[in-house]
């Protein structure tokens, strides 16, 4: 298998980037790209361009460091290498390949996309932020606050988060506050010193001078590592410590392995990737995430879910077919011989299947399926599912997460999932297992589930993220007596509680809970004896009361 020396290639180009693009090329027919221990700086202006369809995230034009489209047995060797990128670019996206490795590299931002700020001073409907120009460039215009970066320049600000400078975690009860409206001025001259007006609407929380603010823009525009289409991709020992919108983000893959990978802010931010830590979208075969840490992600450490499109008209055995979401338009995820499954959305009921003999994609919108012969009872509005692509294995074990927005893992696809000997906490549920055709769109029932050995800690503690510490919660707006969920299984398990609330569940089949203990942290906001346990349209539910000790 052929070597590169990517410092030999630098010597020749001049330009790190530059010599990337001809190492790709290179790589035609596989290969091992080596790397130095060192900080390689990568700038978005010379990188290689391509359209991209990413599901959960924003399509478009892309630049990109790595394209890899339709290659196989490539090995990215970092022996501890450093990427430092600049502007808007992805490291890597990858199309078409089969067996890729990356592995002992670390991929960071110069500028972040997000802004971390102090809290001075409240008065009323006023907010006085301290922003360091230097970590956060930044400048006003007519009452609007613009943040700076290399090739862009934005006054899209979406959201504040406050956080606590000691904990570096959430402001318990500090969620989401939308500022889409309000106004930015200088509380002086030449000052570092702003001063956010939000109107005649009172803040959600008790905003506390001395806390930090994240300010997080629209958008989330550029994911570290998008790899769509591919079989047997590996990344190994691989740090993100920042990324404008998913750290590692999988759809339409066979096989994918996670292992000693963390998403993690460097030392002295906040926030690490703007998103989702890793999201599968529509794999199938094995999914495995081993011995790694996702922490201060703007959202979820791990997503595993399919993508439900709905029925827009009905030929002889021809659907169309229409993305609902927009972050999921243009996602390829149907192919010849897969197999559908149809669902009524208000019930979330299956109710017949075909099979897939041509698909014609029309845009990113819609896409034209020849079927085999659909099923009685079958009408525009119904939700179609991609049975193939589901994973049939999920595997989560000797994970870390903390200190996060949202929650650790949400699990709606996988015919087995095993989630053993993790340590959670997060500011909503530790593990949430949904299934949803009437929003976000995003598909599947488990099978069966296992949850054990875990360490869940603090969850909950802030509301908009989940019901309880284990959260099951298909959204069926028209719950009827049939069954979404097959068997979940929660077993062996140590929960440290912020509020009594362990678990919440609806309309699974077989549920256990079973040989866990529970104490409450010195900070929880209950006092009940028991755990609280809330089963809706549940059978054959099994679930043994738990008794809450309080940690000294």
């Amino acid at each position: 298998m052929k070597t590169i020396n990517f410092d030999e290639y630098i010597s020749q180009y001049g330009d790190p980037t530059i010599a990337m693009a001809a190492v790709i090329k290179e790589l035609q027919s596989g290969g091992i790209l080596q790397l130095e221990n060192r900080v390689y700086e990568f700038h978005a202006d010379r990188a290689m361009e391509k359209y991209g369809y990413v599901s959960n995230n924003d399509n478009g034009m892309k630049r990109v460091l790595m394209p890899l489209e339709n290659r196989n047995d490539i090995t990215i060797e970092g022996n501890g290498a450093q990427f430092l990128l600049h502007g808007h670019l992805m490291a890597a996206l990858l199309e078409g390949c089969s067996n890729i490795t990356f592995r002992n590299l670390s991929i960071d931002y110069s500028r972040p996309f997000h802004s971390e700020v102090e809290i001075l001073e409240v008065t009323g409907n006023q907010v006085t932020l301290r922003i360091d120009p230097e970590k956060y460039p930044f400048h006003l215009t007519n009452d609007c606050l613009f943040f700076d970066g290399e090739g862009w320049s934005s006054n899209q600000i979406q959201s504040l988060l406050m956080y606590d400078p000691k904990t570096a975690d959430l402001v318990p009860g500090a969620g989401d506050w939308y500022i889409f409206q309000s106004r930015f001025r200088a509380a002086s001259p030449e000052s570092d010193t702003i001063v956010l007006e939000w109107g005649n609407y009172p803040s959600p929380y008790q905003l506390i001078p001395g806390m930090q603010v994240i300010l997080a823009m629209v958008g989330r525009d550029t994911p570290a590592f998008a790899v769509s289409g591919c079989n047997n991709i590996r990344y190994e020992n691989v740090t993100i410590y920042h990324s404008y919108a998913m750290g590692f983000l999988f759809q339409d893959c066979r096989n994918v392995t996670l292992s000693s990978c963390r998403v993690i802010p460097p030392r002295g931010r906040l926030i690490s990737a703007c998103a989702d830590a890793s999201h599968f979208v529509n794999c199938s075969g094995e999914v495995l995430v081993e011995n790694c840490v996702f922490e201060a992600q703007m959202d979820d450490a791990v997503n595993v879910h399919g993508i439900y499109t709905v029925v827009d008209e009905i030929g002889e055995n021809q659907l169309l077919l229409r993305y609902m979401h927009y972050q999921q338009a243009g996602t390829p995820i149907y192919h010849v011989g897969d197999t559908l499954r149809f669902v009524k959305c208000r019930t979330m009921t299956p109710f017949g299947m075909a099979q897939i003999t041509e698909c014609i994609p029309l845009n990113s919108s819609m896409v034209i399926l020849k079927t085999t012969d659909l099923p009685d009872g079958l009408e525009v509005g119904d939700a179609a599912e991609n049975l193939t692509r589901i994973p049939d294995n999920v595997v989560i074990k000797g994970c870390k997460t903390g200190k996060n927005r949202a929650r650790s893992f949400l699990l709606s696809a996988g015919r087995k999932i095993t989630v053993c000997g993790n340590e959670l906490h997060s500011s909503g549920s530790a593990i949430y297992i949904s299934g949803d055709a009437n929003y976000w769109y995003e598909s599947g029932n488990v099978g069966t589930v296992e949850i054990c050995n875990n360490e869940i800690y603090g969850c909950n503690k802030t509301a908009g993220w989940g019901n309880a510490a284990i959260d099951i919660v298909p959204e069926i707006p028209d719950l009827t007596e049939s069954y979404f969920h097959e068997s979940i299984s929660i077993h062996d398990n140590q929960f440290l509680l912020y509020r009594d609330a362990v678990l919440f569940a609806r309309a699974v089949r077989h549920l256990k809970i079973y040989h866990n203990s529970a104490v409450y942290l010195p900070n929880s906001v209950s006092e009940s004896e028991y755990a609280a346990y809330s089963v809706t349209a549940c059978g054959f539910p099994a679930l043994e009361p738990m008794k809450i000790q309080k940690k000294k």
